[in-house]
């Protein structure tokens, strides 16, 4: 069992990299997108089309947060809302052209934070830090492909 000042240094990690990653700022990467909005399209372009209560499951969100989000997208130009072929009850989202063209964007940008945040370290350095990211994910959220570990 870890002792509280373990935890504590932990913790202290996960306010650093949550800094580092911008987080808390009120739009990714100076864009028109909250971080959760980013969130949302990158798992959009991930798994379209997709049903809002599917997104809403996949990120942990709740269903009416999510909505908001989607009604925000969508008033952006970012997606776009049609009826389910399979449930004519229901819903699934997809990215607009405009919408592949900002994840395009937001991908690359997050590709290149995260280089960035790398660039100090030894080759061997960004392997093991790598290979330790990949290990945590096996640990904690056993069964999730590594493709889950996107930002």
């Amino acid at each position: 069992m870890l002792s509280t000042q373990q935890i504590n240094m932990m913790r202290q990690f996960n306010r650093q990299y949550t800094q580092a990653l911008g987080i808390l700022n009120k739009h990714t990467f100076d864009m028109d997108l909250t971080y959760p909005e980013g969130r949302v399209l990158i798992e959009i372009a991930d798994q379209a089309p997709v049903t809002p209560m599917t997104l809403s499951k996949r990120l942990g969100l709740d269903k009416s947060y999510t909505s908001r989000i989607i009604k925000q997208l969508e008033k952006k130009g970012i997606l776009s809302k049609e009826r389910s072929k399979q449930d004519m009850r229901s819903v699934e989202v997809q990215l607009t052209a405009h919408g592949q063209e900002i994840f395009e964007q937001v991908n690359d940008r997050s590709n290149e934070q995260m280089a960035g945040l790398l660039a100090s370290l030894s080759a061997d350095q960004q392997e093991k830090i790598f290979n330790d990211v990949m290990e945590m994910n096996t640990l904690l959220f056993e069964g999730n492909d590594a493709d889950d570990m996107e930002s």
